[in-house]
């Protein structure tokens, strides 16, 4: 019998305890290692529980069901509820125009996703006035490839009767989503409140969610005898909102008649915002076009009224909607087929491993109508939120546009844009692709430029600007606007992402008719004025022009010095004269720039110029740019200007007549 090897057997033992040793540490290795892949992953599925991401990704079937989710927006915590339509696909899915798929409807290359007697706003079977809201959202889930064929159209369902689609459409795709045709829910926005829809749950708490309101509709516009006015532009969304509607236009001729257009409705989280009414009117007192719904609901309707039926027929378009609105028709009561189109803009949701999109993803508004002179307004266009996990290629088209306007009359406003977000949600932490555009509220304070700035972009966007107008206002490559004239001018700076989404933000600018004397032209003589000798002996003023500025000193003892017009200028119909500057040194007590309208060309005994009918001072030394005013007397009806110091150094960039 062999003796047992005491010590060969304490390395056997040493051996298979550090073997052990290293498979346990093996495991807390690898459970370090996955502690931003596994581990995270399972803490990002068990937060996303309350989402709807997180709660879609549980439903196994097909059918209705309601999904709570208790989120947190800006302002509050609120539990908001969600009926959902889910429809269930296991495995690969190709929709190729030709093979039937349960759950939607194929049409013509469209697949609708969707019932239209469940999940759209319908008619009430207890009372022919009411419209029932929409009540459910769409839910496509695919456990596997979806893939959209060159061509075919996924969309959700829609009402036959203009009363829009569901309460947005949720496409969740387990594997890859390959689009070559177009995704859509242009004109499938729902007539319904807006809520907050809280998509996503951040590890902080943080929701990515669809404001329950959208952007505002444009305000309406007032016409006045044998006036016109175009409509006003819904306003964009931001942060995922929807945009506005925009208001319709108005005509009013003879009798001194007051025309209002329709104003534009808001957007909710659901739909964008409906169209204003247009008007055309010949009357003897005010009339009023019919405001869009502020809830995914019908455009305005067009009035079209006449004082005499000897006179023509008065007409104007309805504003787009769910349904457009009605065309006005004439004082004798009938009713043209100038209808707004049906639809706005939806809310559009896609939750994917992968995304390939080679083809359109897509959420617009419609397009009010004209009838005579004046047009419908538009309806905003919707939210389309992309949330992926690991690869994403998109080389055509996303979109969320306003419908537009038709330019063939009177304009309606178009609809506000909607919001696309784009971001990758691996790590259970939303990291967008592409941010919002948002330029900040813009003030000219009387300025003539105005550097408009950006509030939030795209890192990596291409930034362009542009002007509806540029005889009103032009603006540069930098973003710099310059006004010209009198007017409402639109400058809209678009942002091409890297993806090669284009985002537009706009801003309105408006200004009084003026005319400038100087800046923009030069009416000012080089040098006039001054001191004479006789009165203050060896005391004159220096002028310098420069480009876009007027340098005067005339830091002398207390005494006024300036520069005159070199003509007589026709004050007619002008009631201010406001000049810009900046005092850049001043006597203490001194009165900075001097602003006088004279009847002649020369200095006067005291500090004001020689037959002056008024003269205003600024106020002491400031080192920043100001602008002040002075009232013309209404007795003169042309006179010359001047523009002067008082005591002090100052910098005049421009000087203007306002009406």
């Amino acid at each position: 019998m062999k003796k047992l090897n005491i010590k060969g057997t304490k390395l056997i033992f040493l051996a298979i305890t550090i073997i052990i040793l290293l498979a346990l540490a093996g495991i807390a290795i690898t459970n370090l290692t996955n502690e931003n892949g596994l581990l995270k992953r399972q803490q990002f599925e068990e937060r996303n529980n309350n989402s709807l991401i997180g709660e879609i990704s549980k439903i196994q079937n097909s059918g209705y069901s309601s999904i709570s989710i208790n989120g947190r927006n800006e302002n509050e915590q609120e539990t908001v509820n969600y009926n959902i339509h889910s429809i269930v696909y296991n495995g690969n899915l190709v929709l190729d125009g030709i093979t039937e798929v349960e759950g939607a409807t194929l049409n013509s290359n469209a697949y609708e996703f969707g019932d239209k007697d469940t999940d759209v706003a319908k008619q009430s079977s207890e009372d022919a006035n009411t419209i029932l809201d929409a009540t459910n959202m769409v839910v496509l889930k695919v456990n596997g490839d979806l893939t959209v064929n060159e061509n075919i159209l996924l969309t959700a369902c829609k009402s036959d009767n203009g009363y829009g689609g569901p309460k947005g459409m949720f496409i969740y795709c387990t594997g890859t989503l390959i689009n070559n045709g177009t995704i859509s829910m242009t004109a499938r926005g729902a007539r319904a409140e807006g809520q907050s829809v809280y998509l996503f749950e951040n590890a902080d708490g943080s929701y990515e969610y669809v404001p329950a309101e959208g952007g505002a509709g444009g305000d309406k516009v007032i016409a006045y005898e044998n006036q016109s006015a175009f409509g006003r532009n819904g306003k964009s969304g931001s942060n995922r909102q929807t945009g506005g509607g925009g208001s319709g236009g108005a005509f009013a001729s003879d009798a001194d008649p007051v025309a209002y257009s329709g104003t534009g409705g808001k957007g909710t989280s659901y739909s964008g915002g409906a169209g204003g009414g247009g008007i055309d009117i010949n009357l003897y007192s005010s009339a009023y076009a019919k405001d869009g719904s502020n809830e995914g609901g019908e455009g305005g309707a067009g009035a079209g009224l006449r004082y005499s039926s000897n006179w023509i027929y008065r007409y104007a378009g309805g504003g787009a909607g769910n349904p457009g609105g009605n065309g006005g028709g004439d004082g004798l009561g009938n009713q043209p087929a100038y209808k707004g189109e049906d639809g706005t803009g939806g809310l559009l949701v896609i939750y994917t491993n992968n995304l390939n999109s080679t083809g359109i993803i897509e959420s617009n508004g419609s397009n009010g109508s004209r009838g005579g002179r004046s047009e419908g307004g538009s309806s905003g266009g919707g939210s389309i939120n992309v949330f992926y996990k690991n690869e994403i290629s998109v080389t055509g088209e996303i979109q969320a546009k306003g419908g537009n306007e038709l330019g063939t009359g009177i304009s309606g406003g178009k609809g506000g844009n909607g919001c696309v977000s784009i971001g990758n949600v691996s790590t259970g932490e939303y990291v967008s692709d592409i941010e919002d555009l948002k330029l900040e509220e813009i003030k000219f304070d009387d300025k003539s430029e105005y550097n408009i700035q950006i509030e939030s972009k795209p890192d990596t966007a291409e930034i362009s600007w542009s002007s509806s107008d540029e005889n009103i206002a032009t603006v540069d490559n930098n973003g710099k606007v310059t006004l010209v004239s009198g007017g409402t001018a639109i400058i809209t700076c678009t942002a091409k992402t890297k993806i090669g989404i284009e985002l537009e933000a706009t801003c309105e600018v408006t200004t009084s008719e003026r005319l400038y004397l100087y800046y923009h032209g030069n009416e000012f003589k080089s040098i006039t004025g001054g001191y004479t000798e006789s009165e203050n002996t060896g005391e004159t003023f220096s002028t310098t022009f420069a480009k876009n500025k007027i340098y005067i000193d005339s830091f002398r003892s207390g005494h006024v010095g300036g520069v005159y017009t070199t003509n007589k200028i026709n004050l007619t119909g002008y009631k201010k004269i406001k000049v810009c500057g900046e005092i850049s040194s001043c006597v203490r007590g001194a009165n900075g720039i001097c602003l006088s309208i004279t009847d002649s060309p020369q200095w006067g005994t005291g500090s004001t110029p020689a037959s002056s009918f008024r003269t205003v001072y600024s106020g002491s030394e400031n080192k920043q740019e100001q602008t002040f005013e002075m009232e013309i007397p209404q007795n003169v009806t042309e006179a010359y200007i001047c523009c002067g110091s008082n005591d002090s150094e100052v910098y005049i960039k421009e000087i203007w007549l306002e009406k």
